[in-house]
Formats: C-alpha cells, structure tokens, sequence
C-alpha cells in the first residue's frame, strides 16, 4: 500500500539552451552597439535625453 503514492524518479533536466539564450544575447547587444556607434548622434536631442535622465535620477 505505501509504495502506491511514491513519487516517480525526477529526470535530469539539461540546461544546454541556456548557453545558447547567452550567445545569442550577446550577438544581439553587439549588433546594436555597433549600429549605435556608425549612426550619427543629433547633438540636441542627445543633450536632451542626458538632461532629462540626469533630472530623474538625482534625487538631489
């Protein structure tokens, strides 16, 4: 009777994708720090952006 509720053996699940999910990312942020840095930044709307940021987080 006992051995009625015993649990099955847990299989071993591989975690190999996650190897790939980190590549993966990684092309990724490489992708787009090489596109940001042949784009030409528009002085203005950059110094917006930094002024903005700059406003949010400082708590002073």
């Amino acid at each position: 009777m006992a051995h009625e509720f015993d649990m099955p053996p847990k299989k071993k699940v591989s975690q190999a994708w996650l190897i790939t999910f980190t590549d993966l990312t990684a092309l990724m942020l490489t992708f787009f720090v090489l596109l940001f840095s042949m784009s030409e930044v528009q002085q203005g709307a950059w110094n917006a952006v930094v002024q903005s940021l700059a406003i949010k987080l400082n708590p002073v």
